[in-house]
């Protein structure tokens, strides 16, 4: 299963241009390490850009300098589709 992101902007990957990434589904590899989400009972679920960009470079095989480049709408549409990979429900604190 893969997923396309359409690019408002194209952005450079390996010598070409892409104004579409495609996505594969993450590994267990692909996560570790990473902290996609920070949940604080102030501030609640805030995306952890940085993290969300280096996966997002893992799953469609660019650099990481060039997943950084990704424009921030973007980048958090990209996020939000990956979501749907992940099929996880945020913790309420509700029992």
């Amino acid at each position: 299963m893969a997923i396309e992101i359409k690019l408002r902007t194209p952005i450079e990957a390996n010598g070409k241009e892409h104004d579409t990434l495609t996505l594969r589904e993450p590994t267990l590899g692909d996560l570790q390490g990473l902290t996609l989400f920070a949940i604080s009972q102030t501030e609640g679920v805030t995306p952890r850009l940085g993290d969300i960009a280096k996966l997002i470079g893992r799953l469609a095989d660019i650099p990481e300098s060039s997943s950084k480049k990704i424009p921030l709408r973007d980048l958090l549409r990209a996020g939000e589709e990956l979501m749907g990979f992940l099929d996880v429900s945020l913790p309420t604190g509700k029992k």
